[in-house]
């Protein structure tokens, strides 16, 4: 499980990237989420996991990247699909844009992005660089 990678990993030397993969399971991660090096998720999973279901007091990307990375992650990306996305770091947290694109089937763009992403942070790249 998520916890028993999160446990393990005081003192290993390995980094732990979580993609939050949906809404139900988003709200079994633990409330710390010391441990988590990169975490994806969209806004409604970031939503889920922060308590928030209320439609009218559910944050943006922005807030939720922010309040995800004051719950322990180290570095946190929320997606909005064509709208873009939110990255924090212990830099601050920004915006970016989607490429235009006109969509033909958008399964798996989640997992592209996180593939990518995760590709240039083993090369190097800081995360907001990585994640464009």
């Amino acid at each position: 499980t998520i916890a028993a990678l999160m446990s393990r990993k005081q003192g290993a030397r390995f980094k732990l990237a979580v993609d939050t993969v949906s809404s139900p399971k988003s709200a079994r991660l633990p409330k710390d989420l010391t441990g988590i090096d990169l975490l994806f998720t969209n806004r409604d999973e970031a939503n889920t996991m922060l308590g928030i279901a209320d439609a009218d007091k559910r944050l943006g990307p922005k807030e939720a990247a922010a309040a995800l990375r004051a719950a322990g992650a180290s570095e946190v990306i929320v997606t909005m699909g064509a709208h873009g996305f939110a990255v924090a770091t212990e830099s601050g947290v920004a915006t970016m844009r989607s490429v235009p694109a006109r969509a033909v089937d958008i399964t798996g763009a989640g997992d592209a992005m996180i593939a990518g992403t995760m590709y240039k942070v083993l090369s190097g790249d800081p995360v907001p660089h990585a994640a464009r």
